[in-house]
């Protein structure tokens, strides 16, 4: 099998691979380049404190038991230094050496090519002082190991005393082998632990997103059975939980298209075979019969106009989801578009019998007026169709602070919860019996919800089976 390099596992294990690996050389430079300051700055800060003890034990108290000076002597041993205290006149009064041939105040030291040596050059030695009470002098031993000499000028009671403390400046080598041997083993040690641990980590963070790739795939096959699964993160989860709604949804959409095609086909077949029939019918029977013949003829016209009407609707519908359809705005009365509609559609209200209850009052509104009236027609044209013989309607309209309201409830066969979202879609049936309707195309929710989107409008429904349904849409105000 082809290893694949741009897959997000390997990507992953990478990635964290090489931040390991970075992080391991940052730990090893930072730890060679830092070690020596530290080590000098941790060894000048005690043998400062060793100087104060000295002081203070040997030079002010002065009066130590046998016990007491070998308590000093043995913390001077184990600091790893020589030390010497000499009087003003540079004779040693004090020394301990746990340095042997190193210590300086034996064999002396070099200072850039120069020379120094405690037991010949004592006034020379002295001026490091420079009238300063504490020096700190720096010089170079065989294999360039830095040594330190810090002295300390004392004076007490008429009499000035000088303390030298001589040490490395930075570890042995022994140390410093010992410090990178550590750190070679901790380098293999963590590798491995970071490519087992990144390992593992990279298959836990992937997983679930390659499963769900071959989940989308089977998806864009058009299988909608597939099941998307989370993983041990939220995250997961939640992208799990989106797609399988996605999936839902796109199985949904795929259905009412497939609806929408057989309905469309249906709605073009019917009226084709009937006009072609009726035609016929002039052709062979009726053309002589004027009554026979105004009345095939009649049919014919219906189903033009039916056709006409789909073609229309399916190219509005078509417009305004493209966006190509421009709104035509102005401040008019939406309760005489209410009025208007209303007497349109009387001859429907009076075949029922309905009652129409009105609560509305001179209301301006800023929109499209022909394309409001339009919705206006399609909620009070649905309100009359479901509407129970005899029932009654309600239109209100009221108003919601920036907003104006419009409403319209029937008493009719109602809605299912299931089914409600889906009453804006094409062709979509509530009874899921196709009935094809010679003033209505099946289109009219639909155009009716790109027409109040194209207005930023807020629209809805509220219904329960049995007991009916609102329409509502919320319209901006005039505009001043």
């Amino acid at each position: 099998m082809k290893f694949n390099f741009r897959a997000i596992r390997f990507n992953l294990w990478l990635s964290l691979m090489f931040y390991s690996i970075l992080i391991l050389l940052l730990l090893g430079i930072m730890q060679i380049i830092l070690i020596k300051p530290h080590y000098r700055n941790e060894n000048i800060k005690n043998i400062n404190i060793l100087i104060e003890r000295i002081e203070k034990d040997l030079l002010i108290e002065k009066n130590l038991t046998s016990s007491e000076l070998n308590k000093l002597s043995n913390l001077i041993n184990n600091s790893d230094v020589c030390v010497a205290i000499y009087n003003k006149n540079f004779n040693k009064i004090y020394s301990v050496d746990s340095l042997g041939e190193a210590c300086a105040f034996e064999k002396g030291f070099k200072i850039n090519n120069v020379d120094y040596d405690f037991n010949i050059q004592k006034e020379m030695v002295l001026d490091f002082f420079n009238d300063k009470d504490h020096i700190n002098i720096y010089y170079n031993v065989d294999n360039d190991k830095e040594m330190m000499i810090q002295a300390k000028k004392v004076s007490l009671d008429y009499e000035t005393y000088y303390i030298y403390i001589n040490s490395y400046t930075f570890p042995t080598q022994s140390y410093l082998s010992f410090t990178l041997n550590q750190y070679y083993i901790s380098i293999v040690i963590i590798g491995a632990i970071a490519i087992i641990f990144s390992y593992f980590l990279s298959n836990k963070f992937s997983t679930p997103i390659i499963k769900m790739k071959d989940k989308a795939k089977i998806l864009s096959e058009g299988k909608y059975d597939v099941k998307f699964e989370g993983g041990v993160y939220q995250e997961f989860d939640v992208l799990a939980e989106t797609l399988n709604d996605t999936t839902k949804k796109l199985s949904k959409v795929d259905s009412l298209r497939k609806e929408l095609i057989a309905n469309v086909s249906h709605d073009f077949k019917t009226p084709l075979t009937m006009i072609m029939a009726y035609a016929e019918m002039i052709l062979d029977i009726s053309g002589e019969n004027k009554v026979k013949r105004e009345e095939h003829l009649k049919v014919i016209i219906d189903e033009v106009k039916y056709l006409d009407k789909l073609v229309d609707d399916v190219s509005q519908l078509s417009k305004f989801e493209s966006g190509q359809l421009v709104l035509t705005k102005s401040n008019f009365e939406l309760d005489l578009i209410i009025l208007k509609q209303l007497k349109i559609l009387d001859f429907l209200i009076q075949e029922k019998q309905l009652k129409i209850n009105l609560e509305i009052k001179e209301t301006l509104v800023y929109a499209d007026e022909i394309k409001i009236a339009q919705v206006v027609y399609n909620f009070l044209s649905n309100a009359i169709k479901f509407s129970k013989e005899e029932g009654e309607i309600t239109i209100r309209l009221f108003d919601k602070g920036d907003r104006i309201r419009f409403e319209v409830e029937d008493d009719g066969i109602g809605i299912r919860m299931e089914d409600q979202p889906y009453v804006w879609e094409r062709y979509y049936k509530i009874d899921k019996q196709f009935k094809r309707n010679l003033y209505q195309s099946g289109l009219g929710l639909a155009i009716v919800r790109a027409i109040l989107e194209s207005h930023q409008a807020k629209y809805g429904l509220i219904s329960e089976i049995d007991k009916g349904s609102l329409f509502y849409f919320e319209i901006l105000k005039e505009e001043v």
